[in-house]
């Protein structure tokens, strides 16, 4: 029995002091590291999924399937750096939709992207001239982190969107702000009610007053002024 080759536990019982000498060792690694490491609130990371939407309207399922599906999935996977394994595509009637990744050793995959998208302008005019949208997705690397919200009771409309633009240049000299939208605004309307019965008296038609209207926001040409180098 003495002769039996020991195991690894029965040796690391035999010897305590290497597993001890190992545990210390792998703590002082870890607390290092702890120290120097780095690490963000929001760290950074590049997003390899992305969409490619194309609409439809009016067709089957069957000639979104032969008419788009097919030819888009056959152009996306002219692109090496697409990961074909990942890449499918959900179709239905009037639309599809082809979830795409990129592959691993991409390095940059927004670079891709921008190359993808200007490639579907032109492989649009291949297509059906029924099909009214085609575009390229892969905006997920951003996260909404905070949510203003603008209100009034006494301010119209046009006064609140001064003011959120005014909200808008002050975030952005923010660095570590990446993109603002804006949602539920909220546009100023002007109502105009006519008597239909002084408009046949005078023999004026709406298509006057939508006319009349439409010149008042036309700019016309003002003059020039010439003065040293200006």
């Amino acid at each position: 029995m003495s002769g039996q080759k020991k195991s690894i536990i029965e040796l690391a019982l035999i010897y305590r002091q290497i597993p001890i000498v190992l545990a210390g060792f792998l703590c002082l690694i870890g607390v290092y590291s702890f120290f120097t490491m780095s690490r963000q609130e929001f760290p950074e990371f590049k997003a390899r999924q992305g969409l490619v939407i194309a609409a439809y309207p009016g067709a089957s399922s069957q000639q979104v399937d032969l008419q788009l599906a097919k030819p888009l999935q056959d152009y996306l996977f002219g692109y090496k750096e697409i990961n074909r394994k990942k890449t499918y595509s959900v179709s239905k009637e009037g639309q599809t939709v082809v979830f795409v990744s990129v592959a691993d050793d991409v390095e940059n995959p927004d670079v891709f992207w921008s190359k993808l998208r200007l490639g579907l302008q032109e492989f649009k005019s291949l297509l059906p001239h029924q099909v009214i949208l085609l575009i390229g997705d892969n905006n997920f690397g951003d996260a909404s982190a905070m949510l203003f919200s603008l209100t009034s009771q006494k301010r119209t409309y046009r006064e609140l969107e001064t003011y959120l633009s005014k909200l808008e240049d002050m975030l952005r000299r923010n660095e570590k702000v990446s993109q603002i939208k804006r949602f539920g605004v909220q546009k100023e309307k002007i109502i105009i009610r006519v008597d239909s019965d002084k408009m046949a008296y005078y023999g004026i038609n709406p298509s006057l007053i939508a006319g009349a209207l439409e010149l008042e926001s036309l700019a016309g040409y003002g003059g020039e002024i010439v003065s040293g180098d200006l």
